[in-house]
């Protein structure tokens, strides 16, 4: 029992650094806020993130059937290497999602956001 809480207490160390905290709030001044978190944040260590090296998985998956409808549906995936660590490829990755209608049902500014593109309609 005390070895599980211990390594557990261990992992919660290794795992809550600095890198890895987002503090958020609302309804509160920003001053009154970094008086409150600065003491209780202001000792936690830094660590350099780890990327995990990126594995290929490549391939393709076609299927022909007749979905009833007259609708052609068509998925397109490809790894974004280093992920949001090399911002300026994601964000461009971002913008052609967008540009093409993609937009996940629950994406930011809620359910459905995207599925008003010619992309999505019949």
């Amino acid at each position: 029992m005390y070895r599980a809480a211990a390594s557990r207490i261990r992992s919660l160390i290794e795992n809550y650094t600095a890198t890895r905290i987002l503090l958020a709030a609302s309804g509160v001044e920003h001053e009154e806020l970094l008086s409150i978190a600065e003491p209780l944040l202001s000792d936690l260590r830094s660590v350099p993130r780890e990327v995990p090296k990126s594995v290929y998985n490549g391939g393709d998956y076609r299927y022909q059937g007749d979905s009833g409808d007259g609708r052609t549906h068509f998925a397109l995936a490809f790894e974004l290497p280093g992920g949001w660590h090399k911002e300026k490829d994601a964000m461009a990755s971002t913008v052609l999602q967008m540009l093409l209608g993609g937009g996940g049902s629950f994406s930011a500014g809620g359910p459905g956001k995207g599925m008003s593109s010619r992309l999505c309609k019949s």
